[in-house]
């Protein structure tokens, strides 16, 4: 968990492995028990496993008792202890890379729909809401399990993130982890939801002061929803290149001269679209409107857009054309 990444929040508990095989875990039975009540006497929320490699390749068949092996560090540990590990719940053995990837697709699927798929919640929830820190350390699970990469600089190399889109996710992480770290704080207890008792405490805690034009708790929340906004645009991009990394990008369906599907998502077939007319950006979307079957934009498609914005002018600016186009 966040004990392994070295990404531990004041009220998260730690999750600590004792890997031995049988006979040694009954012959230190009494000491280990005796060092997990130590960890509880000085304040500290161990959730413990004692277990085999041949164990641990078992328990692997729960994803999340995979996931929490895949980004487990050594604290004590040799290099034999880590490959026996490795090895232990490795591709060949437990949920290899495609598997565990459309399993924590639709595990994070649910979870959206359990916060009605939006970010925009009055209380959110700092670590499951959807655009939230839980969808980070996804996106995070799944590059360990495809490509053995921990860091999002890794995946930029591969070509599968976009150096802007690895500065955007370390961004907002870096500002969803601020909240969720005050949070803690500020509750004094393991607290998730940023809830009404709690806005306003923080805001001032972390430095957000009223002005003439917002309160400081709006300044705070704002920051929130555009973490939130960013972070689930990015995660649906690179969702969509898991998935065609695994099942291919398939034969594109042609729609018109300027755009396509290309498994369900609509795309411009041009790689340079929309060069830098705005009246091509309002054609997408006019696109999009028309077509109830899309799944959404392409992953290509929704960065080039993004990189694009500058060139719609304000309307003031615009020619009559253009607005009536954007009409």
């Amino acid at each position: 968990g966040g004990y392994g990444r070295g990404e531990l929040f004041p009220r998260s508990d730690v999750d600590l492995l004792v890997l031995a095989a049988e006979p040694e875990q009954h012959a230190r039975r009494d000491a280990l028990a005796c060092f997990f009540a130590l960890l509880w006497d000085i304040g500290l929320e161990a959730s413990h496993a004692v277990r085999s490699p041949e164990q641990c390749t078992q328990a692997a068949a729960d994803p999340t008792v995979l996931t929490a092996l895949l980004e487990s560090r050594p604290l004590i540990a040799d290099i034999a202890d880590r490959s026996a590990l490795a090895a232990a719940i490795a591709p060949e053995k437990v949920w290899p890379a495609r598997d565990y990837f459309l399993a924590k697709a639709e595990e994070q699927r649910q979870r959206h729909e359990r916060f009605d798929d939006t970010s925009d919640n009055l209380e959110p929830n700092l670590k499951d809401g959807p655009g939230c820190l839980r969808d980070l350390h996804t996106l995070g699970w799944m590059a360990l399990r495809s490509f053995g990469a921990r860091e999002l600089d890794a995946l930029v190399g591969l070509g599968h993130v976009g150096a802007d889109e690895a500065a955007a996710l370390e961004r907002e992480q870096e500002a969803l982890g601020r909240l969720r770290f005050g949070l803690h704080l500020v509750a004094g207890r393991h607290e998730e939801r940023l809830r009404f008792d709690y806005q306003k405490t923080l805001a001032a805690r972390l430095g957000y002061a009223d002005d003439d034009r917002n309160l400081g708790v709006e300044q705070m929340m704002q920051v929130f929803y555009r973490a939130a906004a960013i972070v689930r645009r990015v995660n649906d991009r690179l969702l969509q290149r898991f998935e065609e990394h695994f099942d291919g990008t398939a034969t594109p369906e042609p729609l018109d001269a300027r755009f396509e599907l290309r498994r369900g998502y609509l795309a411009a077939r041009d790689p340079d679209w929309p060069h830098g007319d705005a009246a091509q950006v309002f054609e997408l979307f006019a696109t999009w409107a028309s077509r109830r079957d899309a799944r959404g934009l392409h992953s290509q498609t929704a960065r080039a857009l993004a990189e694009a914005l500058d060139v719609v002018p304000g309307y003031a600016a615009a020619s009559p054309a253009l607005r009536e186009r954007f009409m």
